[in-house]
């Protein structure tokens, strides 16, 4: 959610806003042809009071069933009479202890750093999937801001100590289950687990200063034989383009790699990966309209080069599918995960290339309707993923929707290859309030 205006905030003691998504989806799914339909509803709520906020986020959704589309026969089967599941968006409390420091606690969204798409000095809280979107996580968030051209943020993040947190009653998530403990070729080549949860603790900070036209920030990641990833870069207007550029270096990378002897290895402490972007973005904005178009590149040297994409691939689905299945069925296992550069987020299978790229385009006009468009392509094997939206807003306090993602790749070689399901349509309704 996004809050553009609080009007009257000061004339109350509290205020309590929000929105409420409705939506249908369908998924098709490569494998075994199957069209999954949903319907769910994502209610959010924030209520504003002098010291602070408390934002609750969540997500509903009721599978109906699924549609075989076999070569002899079809057929519908309902998911054990319809299945509700319920995700936990974000859930926290923020206060102002100062006018310059707010404090959050609870489970929240935190996009780290800078870039349109990408953001190389993110490993706090980073994207799981191409829509750019994380699950959010546990912990707790403290920014001192003396001045409108300085911050300071650092974070601490608890699920990666205590990961049963996302199972409490209540706090129920969509994230993906612990791979390590379900594949013995990968759990063989981790570092084994602190002997206290403590050390597991994931700590950032991060600093952002405005000097005149010339945007800088650094930042900092780290956790016990996990993370070690300092971060830098800038934002500049040029010409009415915004230049954004950022470099990160991880000193000790989880992520494993397949070698020449047939087993994995982990690169551990004190090998240097860079991960760089570069993007530019151009905005148009007139009294009754806006356009935006930016485009960046992405350097991932955490990533596989070509063999090593092709060889984990080919290891990772044969695992999935019980080692017997033919590849087509496989995709089926994978409807359970995402996928590629957003597998587990980097916490233990890198991005599947070193080279990506990404585009969107986007025009508004008020009172009628916005249209967006997204293309992330993995530049190495040329497969993408492609989301365009469209939104009418001519009704009061009503958005009506459709959106779409499409992803493409040849074969199971191929990043996008390998997503479980290459078209999903979702349309339905916000409600602001």
């Amino acid at each position: 959610m996004a809050l553009t205006s609080l009007p009257g905030l000061s004339a109350q003691e509290q205020m309590l806003f929000g929105d409420l998504q409705i939506f249908g989806q369908d998924t098709v799914a490569s494998g075994n042809r199957a069209l999954a339909s949903f319907a769910g509803m994502n209610p959010g709520d924030q209520l504003l009071t002098a010291q602070g906020q408390l934002t609750l986020h969540d997500r509903l959704t009721f599978e109906s069933g699924q549609l075989y589309l076999a070569d002899a026969v079809s057929w519908w089967q309902g998911a054990d009479g319809g299945t509700l599941q319920n995700d936990l968006l974000q859930a926290y409390v923020s206060l102002t202890a100062t006018p310059a420091l707010a404090l959050v606690l609870g489970k929240q969204r935190l996009p780290w750093g800078t870039g349109y798409v990408f953001s190389p000095g993110d490993r706090l809280d980073p994207p799981v999937n191409p829509q750019n979107k994380s699950e959010g996580f546990f912990g707790f968030t403290a920014t001192f801001a003396p001045s409108a051209s300085f911050s300071l943020t650092a974070a601490v993040r608890f699920d990666t100590a205590f990961p049963g947190i996302s199972q409490l009653p209540g706090l129920a998530s969509s994230a993906s289950t612990d791979l390590p403990s379900e594949f013995p070729f990968l759990a063989s080549s981790l570092p084994s687990p602190p002997s206290s949860p403590w050390l597991a603790l994931r700590y950032a900070l991060y600093a952002d200063a405005l000097l005149g036209d010339l945007d800088v920030h650094a930042g900092l990641t780290w956790q016990w034989q996990r993370v070690l990833r300092p971060t830098a870069g800038f934002s500049l207007d040029v010409l009415g383009f915004i230049l954004d550029s950022a470099l990160a270096v991880e000193l000790s990378n989880s992520a494993l790699y397949p070698d020449q002897g047939g087993s994995y290895t982990h690169p551990g402490f004190g090998k240097a990966f860079p991960i760089a972007t570069v993007g530019l973005q151009r905005s148009i904005t007139t009294d009754s309209a806006s356009f935006a178009a930016t485009v960046e590149y992405l350097y991932d040297s955490t990533g596989y080069d070509r063999k090593q994409a092709a060889r984990f691939t080919d290891d990772f689905v044969a695992a999935l599918a019980g080692g017997s299945a033919p590849g087509g069925s496989a995709a089926a296992v994978l409807d359970s995960a995402a996928s590629g550069a957003w597998f587990s987020s980097g916490e233990v299978i890198p991005a599947l290339g070193q080279h990506y790229a990404a585009l969107s385009l986007s025009a508004s006009v008020t009172g009628y309707f916005s249209a967006d468009v997204a293309f992330v392509m993995n530049l190495q094997d040329r497969s993408f993923a492609l989301q365009p939206e469209l939104r009418w807003t001519r009704l009061p306090g009503i958005d009506l929707f459709v959106r779409a993602i499409a992803a493409w790749g040849r074969d199971f070689h191929r990043e996008f290859g390998i997503v479980p399901a290459p078209l999903t349509a979702e349309a339905g309704a916000v409600v602001h309030f």
